[in-house]
């Protein structure tokens, strides 16, 4: 019986999974920049000058962020209008 639960729960859980699958990148495909994006949410990540990666970040219901990454991983710089308003 337990069995048959697994094996059902599955093959209701595996088809979904790879239906939404995409190419995945490595590291030849990703150089020139790649885009991130899901319901609501799209982030562009592409290289800057000085080992630095700009990553534009744009939302459904906020406005627009842009940050700058050193090599990927260390924020150093991050802007949007959010904090902007008055």
């Amino acid at each position: 019986m337990r069995s048959v639960l697994i094996g059902m729960a599955l093959a209701v859980l595996l088809p979904a999974g790879v239906a939404f699958a995409g190419p995945c990148l490595d590291a030849k495909s990703a150089k020139n920049g790649f885009v991130l994006a899901r319901p609501g949410i799209q982030s562009e990540f592409r290289p800057a000058a000085g080992g630095m990666i700009s990553v534009a970040n744009t939302y459904q219901s906020q406005s627009p962020q842009k940050q700058f990454l050193f090599a990927g991983l260390i924020e150093v710089f991050r802007d949007s209008d959010t904090g902007r308003r008055q």
